[in-house]
């Protein structure tokens, strides 16, 4: 597989909700190490990791029902955007 440069690489979107971007991280910051499946960025550029969180530290994974891991995820990431965890100030 060709090596891609993370100067130069836009991570893939998670999930768009009410105007907030949330994209993947890569294991290692490295594309071709696969995606990281609960850690996420809405800095597409942080190529330092500043801005990476695990989504089962935020309050809304606590307040969404368990299920298979993907969907959790995605309804912890947009209940976390509607509560203000994410894209905005505390509520």
């Amino acid at each position: 597989m060709p090596y891609r440069n993370p100067e130069t690489l836009t991570p893939e979107i998670a999930l768009e909700h009410a105007g907030v971007i949330i994209f993947h991280t890569y294991r290692g910051g490295v594309f071709e190490e696969g995606r990281m499946s609960c850690w996420f960025t809405t800095n597409p550029d942080d190529l330092e990791e500043l801005d990476h969180f695990d989504v089962r530290q935020l309050r809304a994974w606590m307040e969404v029902p368990p299920g298979d891991e993907k969907t959790r995820v995605l309804a912890a990431l947009r209940h976390a955007i509607d509560n203000g965890e994410i894209g905005g100030g505390e509520p």
